[in-house]
């Protein structure tokens, strides 16, 4: 294999790796398998494992006030409806890139079910997908509406269903209000400005 496939995407990874660590952490860990796998199944679970990297980042940078009057509501796996609102609203010239990311979950779902998928074909879709990912995050990041969430999915059920709520604490000298992360599924909440505060009501 050749590894200066690796070493001309690493700036891509440390980028990745500054917006989502666990992004980042499992495009390693794909590229780790793929150094081991010599079998067909292996080489279709690293596909699995590529379309799941997908839908995690889809998740961290999709939220539901991205959608407007008609738009269909994206399910917690669809990565390319995820990622294309969130172009949608951050990025005003982005359909070549939403194409592209089409392109690299289809790769990644056809490897997945492809009987006789050869290693270059399984190389080429994490590439494909690392570029992909770090062409995103420029786009978002350069956006004055985009602000880096503490949290996307809920970390006591999964849940992807969190709002943002007004929280007001007081004190003898008065009260002042803050934001609160609330998780509409399970009730966990998290406060930053309380230093980092969380539980479950």
């Amino acid at each position: 294999m050749d590894y200066g496939v690796w070493y001309a995407i690493s700036d891509l990874f440390l980028h990745i790796g500054s917006f989502n660590a666990t992004v980042s952490r499992k495009l390693s860990m794909a590229i780790s398998q793929l150094e081991q796998a010599k079998s067909i199944e292996e080489y279709q679970q690293i596909g699995i494992l590529t379309r799941d990297i997908l839908i995690e980042f889809g998740q961290s940078i999709y939220s539901k006030n991205m959608l407007i009057e008609g738009m269909t509501v994206p399910s917690a796996t669809d990565a390319k409806r995820m990622i294309n609102y969130a172009l949608n609203h951050y990025s005003a010239n982005h359909e070549d890139l939403s194409d592209f990311v089409k392109t690299c979950y289809s790769y990644a779902v056809a490897i997945q079910h492809n009987p006789s998928v050869r290693k270059e074909s399984v190389v080429q879709a994490v590439s494909m997908t690392s570029l992909c990912i770090a062409l995103v995050i420029e786009a978002i990041a350069q956006s004055t509406l985009f602000e880096k969430r503490p949290y996307y999915k809920c970390p006591n059920c999964g849940s992807l269903d969190l709002e943002v709520k007004e929280h007001v604490e007081g004190d003898i000298d008065g009260a002042w209000k803050m934001d609160k992360i609330v998780c509409s599924d399970c009730g966990w909440f998290y406060i930053e400005e309380m230093g980092g505060m969380s539980g479950v009501e």
